[in-house]
């Protein structure tokens, strides 16, 4: 899907070419709404009053909510390898790096509630082949951004290694387990959750104060 796209129209008509509304903008618009209201509350409707166009033409973009929703879920994947890529240049330490790369995915999100509403989009949506293969692969980008910050905490040493692929699995299930009970009894600062978890999941100390 082209950013330069003039599909949607804006909701007033001006004269001249039809408004073009970024594949950034939509997704973004997309995550909003679904944080807000979840899965089955995230319309076309919503989506349209959001990015300020008509229902008909984001009908006219996605054909339906699926289609907005296997979009999104593709989109996923490209923004897991951007938000890697921003935590690797944004942090000298690797492990850093790791935890900055959630910590941003729950800044996108927003508070507990956003994120129950967001991980809706997974429950949902688990029986749709096509939104399945997207979430694997949006995993597989993941366990591949871990496991390469640990090769490179080990270089550094950081950790100890040798960095297996049980201890890439451990570290993202820590992390993704952290956030799903903090959706649940948000108990202190996600991004002081995400630092203890990561720290345990690889057997070092973790500060308890991450848990008052």
């Amino acid at each position: 899907m082209s950013n330069d796209q003039p599909i949607f129209e804006p909701t007033a008509r001006q004269p001249g070419r039809p408004r073009v509304i970024s594949d950034d903008a939509i997704y973004f618009a997309g995550l909003q709404v679904l944080a807000e209201h979840g899965s089955k509350g995230l319309t076309l409707a919503r989506m349209a009053r959001v990015l300020g166009v008509t229902p008909a033409a984001v009908r006219q973009r996605f054909g339906s909510k699926r289609g907005l929703l296997v979009e999104m879920a593709r989109r996923r994947v490209e923004q897991t390898e951007l938000r890697f890529a921003s935590a690797r240049e944004a942090h000298d330490s690797p492990l850093e790096a790791l935890q900055a790369a959630f910590v941003a995915e729950m800044d996108q999100i927003g508070g507990p509630r956003q994120l129950a509403n967001a991980i809706s989009a997974y429950t949902d949506n688990v029986d749709d082949a096509e939104m399945r293969a997207s979430f694997a692969a949006e995993l597989a980008a993941m366990e591949r951004h871990i496991g390469e910050l640990l090769e490179d905490a080990a270089r550094v040493g950081e950790i100890r290694g040798p960095v297996t692929p049980e201890l890439v699995s451990a570290v993202l299930a820590a992390v993704e387990g952290t956030m799903l009970i903090w959706a649940i009894a948000p108990r202190g600062e996600i991004k002081d959750r995400i630092h203890q978890a990561v720290e345990v999941a690889l057997g070092r100390a973790a500060d308890p104060a991450a848990n008052s």
